[in-house]
Order: C-alpha cells, then structure tokens, then sequence
C-alpha cells in the first residue's frame, strides 16, 4: 500500500526536506493557535481589564485570534502548494474494466 501511494501520491524529492517543517507547523498552529495555548492570548497584547494597555487597541484575545488566523492561511497555504496536497495524482491507472475492454478486439 505504501509503494502504491508513494507512485500516485507522494511528494517529489525536493519536497521531502520539508515534511518535517510542514509537521512543526501544523502542531503548533493546532495546539497554540487553536487549541489550550490560546489562552496565552488572553494577556500577552494587554490586560484585558484595562483598555489602555491593549496594544493593538482591541483586547488581546481578539489579537491572538487573528495573528493565529493569518498563521492558518499560510499553513493551509503551505501545505495545499509547497507540499503539494492539492495536486491531483500523478499516475492514473485505469479500472480494471476499462483495461480488459481495450484489449479485446472490437465486434464487427
């Protein structure tokens, strides 16, 4: 199954220095962008007590929130173009049926 994906899935050659990249950014994003590290946003750009410390002048959470949003784009990004999961397979095999079909000679 592994040899079968490799030929009609895999990433080229150049592209493997970069899964382990690709595995950095999508934990991090997850656990600090959207998962029980967000919770460091609820301070880090302000107290969110105080509107006069918030240094983007809304309160930090929506900061974070929107730092970590941009972060996504780029990691759906990244892993759509640069580790090419949005390209189709490179090799098609065709149904079985269709084989056998071409292969017997036509009636007439």
């Amino acid at each position: 199954m592994h040899d079968f994906l490799q030929k009609h899935a895999g990433l080229s050659d150049e592209k493997h220095l970069l899964v382990p990249l690709a595995w950095v950014l999508v934990i991090v994003w997850f656990v600090v962008g959207a998962g029980q590290g967000a919770v460091l946003g609820n301070t880090i750009f302000g107290n969110p007590d105080d509107a006069a410390s918030w240094i983007f002048g809304i309160p930090s959470i929506w900061a974070w929130q929107l730092v970590w949003w941009a972060a996504g784009v780029y990691m759906i990004w990244f892993l759509a173009y640069k580790m090419e999961l949005s390209l189709p397979p490179r090799n098609v095999e065709e149904p079985a049926a269709a084989a056998t079909e071409k292969a017997l000679p036509a009636d007439g």
